[in-house]
């Protein structure tokens, strides 16, 4: 067992126990465990992020492709879609009413 001795400024000695080889070589090993666990944690963060930003740019271009459709066969159909009225996407100067076919005469 190995002692250090320190003296302080205020000339009061300080002495302490020197670890030995195996104790130094122990909080090596756990010091080596906790830094491989948090590069881990942190890979495994990052990927979730990755992912989710390419599933979140995924579902924002699902959906422009979605309503861009829709505003495509809208304009096709003179304002239906799907056998459905949409009074947003009704041509100027039709009501919402007058979208059906009906007979006129």
């Amino acid at each position: 067992m190995i002692r250090h001795q320190v003296l302080t400024i205020e000339k009061a000695p300080f002495t302490y126990r020197v670890a030995g080889l195996g104790s130094r070589f122990l909080a090596w090993l756990i010091d080596l465990f906790v830094l491989v666990g948090l590069d881990w944690m942190g890979a495994l963060g990052a990927s979730v992020l990755i992912i989710g930003r390419i599933l979140a740019a995924s579902a924002v271009l699902i959906g422009g492709l979605i309503l861009a459709s829709r505003l495509v066969f809208t304009f096709l159909h003179c304002g239906q879609c799907d056998r459905r009225r949409h009074a947003a996407f009704a041509p100027m100067g039709r009501s919402y009413y007058d979208l059906g076919d009906r007979d006129t005469t």
